[in-house]
Protein backbone atom coordinates (compact mmCIF):
# COMPACT_ATOMS: atom_id res chain seq x y z
CA UNK A 1 0.00 0.00 0.00
CA UNK A 2 1.44 3.26 -0.76
CA UNK A 3 1.76 6.09 1.74
CA UNK A 4 0.95 9.63 1.69
CA UNK A 5 1.03 13.27 3.58
CA UNK A 6 -2.44 13.09 5.43
CA UNK A 7 -3.50 16.12 3.51
CA UNK A 8 -2.94 14.35 0.17
CA UNK A 9 -4.75 11.08 1.28
CA UNK A 10 -7.35 12.95 2.31
CA UNK A 11 -8.09 14.75 -0.89
CA UNK A 12 -7.68 11.67 -2.77
CA UNK A 13 -10.07 9.84 -0.56
CA UNK A 14 -12.56 12.56 -0.84
CA UNK A 15 -12.46 13.29 -4.49
CA UNK A 16 -13.04 9.55 -5.39
CA UNK A 17 -15.48 9.09 -2.54
CA UNK A 18 -17.75 12.27 -4.04
CA UNK A 19 -17.08 10.91 -7.49
CA UNK A 20 -17.99 7.36 -6.27
CA UNK A 21 -21.09 8.76 -5.09
CA UNK A 22 -22.11 10.21 -8.34
CA UNK A 23 -21.72 7.23 -10.18
CA UNK A 24 -24.62 5.78 -7.71
CA UNK A 25 -26.78 8.59 -7.95
CA UNK A 26 -30.18 7.37 -8.94
CA UNK A 27 -30.27 6.23 -12.30
CA UNK A 28 -33.68 8.15 -12.91
CA UNK A 29 -31.72 11.16 -11.97
CA UNK A 30 -29.03 11.16 -13.49
CA UNK A 31 -27.62 10.20 -17.05
CA UNK A 32 -25.89 6.79 -17.44
CA UNK A 33 -22.77 8.81 -19.12
CA UNK A 34 -22.45 10.79 -15.95
CA UNK A 35 -22.53 7.96 -13.41
CA UNK A 36 -20.02 6.06 -15.78
CA UNK A 37 -17.52 8.58 -16.20
CA UNK A 38 -17.75 9.58 -12.41
CA UNK A 39 -17.18 5.99 -11.44
CA UNK A 40 -14.30 5.52 -13.87
CA UNK A 41 -12.69 8.44 -12.26
CA UNK A 42 -13.22 6.74 -8.51
CA UNK A 43 -11.51 3.75 -9.99
CA UNK A 44 -8.60 5.57 -11.45
CA UNK A 45 -8.01 7.74 -7.78
CA UNK A 46 -8.41 3.80 -6.39
CA UNK A 47 -5.54 2.88 -8.33
CA UNK A 48 -3.69 5.86 -7.19
CA UNK A 49 -4.31 4.80 -3.60
CA UNK A 50 -7.74 6.38 -2.52
CA UNK A 51 -10.21 4.71 -0.23
CA UNK A 52 -13.17 6.01 -1.14
CA UNK A 53 -16.90 5.44 1.10
CA UNK A 54 -20.00 6.31 -0.61
CA UNK A 55 -22.19 9.30 0.54
CA UNK A 56 -25.90 9.89 -0.99
CA UNK A 57 -25.45 12.79 -3.26
CA UNK A 58 -29.02 14.66 -4.06
CA UNK A 59 -29.80 15.04 -7.54
CA UNK A 60 -29.86 18.54 -7.57
CA UNK A 61 -25.82 19.18 -6.24
CA UNK A 62 -24.37 16.78 -8.48
CA UNK A 63 -22.91 19.30 -10.67
CA UNK A 64 -21.62 20.50 -7.58
CA UNK A 65 -20.32 17.33 -5.75
CA UNK A 66 -18.58 16.52 -8.93
CA UNK A 67 -16.87 20.38 -9.06
CA UNK A 68 -15.72 19.65 -5.15
CA UNK A 69 -14.07 16.48 -6.72
CA UNK A 70 -12.18 18.17 -8.98
CA UNK A 71 -11.53 20.83 -5.89
CA UNK A 72 -9.92 18.34 -4.10
CA UNK A 73 -7.73 16.72 -7.23
CA UNK A 74 -6.41 20.30 -7.59
CA UNK A 75 -5.18 20.75 -4.40
CA UNK A 76 -3.24 17.37 -4.64
CA UNK A 77 0.89 17.77 -4.91
CA UNK A 78 2.25 18.73 -8.52
CA UNK A 79 3.91 14.99 -8.48
CA UNK A 80 0.65 13.58 -7.34
CA UNK A 81 -1.66 15.10 -9.79
CA UNK A 82 0.77 14.51 -12.66
CA UNK A 83 0.52 10.29 -12.34
CA UNK A 84 -1.21 9.05 -15.07
CA UNK A 85 -4.31 7.40 -12.86
CA UNK A 86 -5.01 11.23 -11.45
CA UNK A 87 -4.75 12.89 -14.44
CA UNK A 88 -7.11 10.49 -15.96
CA UNK A 89 -9.49 10.79 -12.86
CA UNK A 90 -9.91 14.05 -13.54
CA UNK A 91 -10.32 13.91 -17.31
CA UNK A 92 -13.08 11.75 -16.12
CA UNK A 93 -14.64 14.10 -13.97
CA UNK A 94 -13.87 17.03 -16.56
CA UNK A 95 -15.60 14.93 -18.96
CA UNK A 96 -18.65 14.20 -16.40
CA UNK A 97 -19.07 17.74 -14.92
CA UNK A 98 -19.30 19.15 -18.94
CA UNK A 99 -21.96 16.23 -19.54
CA UNK A 100 -24.41 17.12 -16.44
CA UNK A 101 -24.06 21.12 -18.06
CA UNK A 102 -25.01 20.16 -21.07
CA UNK A 103 -27.88 18.55 -20.12
CA UNK A 104 -28.77 21.24 -17.90
CA UNK A 105 -28.52 24.04 -20.90
CA UNK A 106 -31.12 22.21 -23.14
CA UNK A 107 -33.76 23.97 -23.65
Amino acid sequence: MTSFHPDTAGDLDAAASLLVSVGHADPDRCEPAVRIHCLGAADQLQAAGARPSRIDVAPDVIPATIRAAMAHLGRLPRSMFATVAVVAAADAAQTALERVEDRRAEP
